[in-house]
């Protein structure tokens, strides 16, 4: 039978993927182990893999939460104008507001792309697709 997940689970995790944020942005995916990862975090290696079981998946996931947030926020600014000109205002603000709140996401977001391959490199893409096609 399977262990149950601890109360805090969920909270351990987002340090993880925050850890790994700061880390991704600052050193590069390529240059960020598991074991940086883990001494940000002042945890075991192990205990990194409890919580994500591969670095690709970190940064998938890093990367998919900032793009469906920046989705979110952007859809959200258009919707709030009616006119073409304020509709654009609206997105663009929103969108720099977002890059000025969460800088280390969006350098994720920007530089470590390459480093996504099948579905989560898809899944970006798409999400990039319809932040250009609004």
């Amino acid at each position: 039978m399977a262990r149950p997940r601890a109360d805090d689970f969920a909270e351990k995790r987002r340090r993880v993927l925050a850890a790994a944020t700061a880390l991704f942005a600052r050193n590069g995916y390529s240059s960020t182990s598991m074991s940086d990862i883990a001494d940000a975090c002042g945890i075991a290696k192990s205990v990194v893999y409890h919580y994500y079981d591969s670095k690709p998946r970190l940064l998938s996931d890093i990367m998919r939460a900032h793009a469906l947030e920046l989705l979110e926020e952007a859809m959200s600014a258009v919707e709030s104008a009616r006119e073409p000109e304020g509709r654009f205002r609206a997105l663009v603000r929103a969108l720099l507001e977002a890059y000025v709140a969460r800088p280390l996401e969006q350098a994720v977001l920007n530089r470590e792309r390459a480093h996504l391959a099948g579905k989560p490199r898809k899944d970006a893409d798409r999400a990039q697709k319809q932040l250009v096609d609004l």
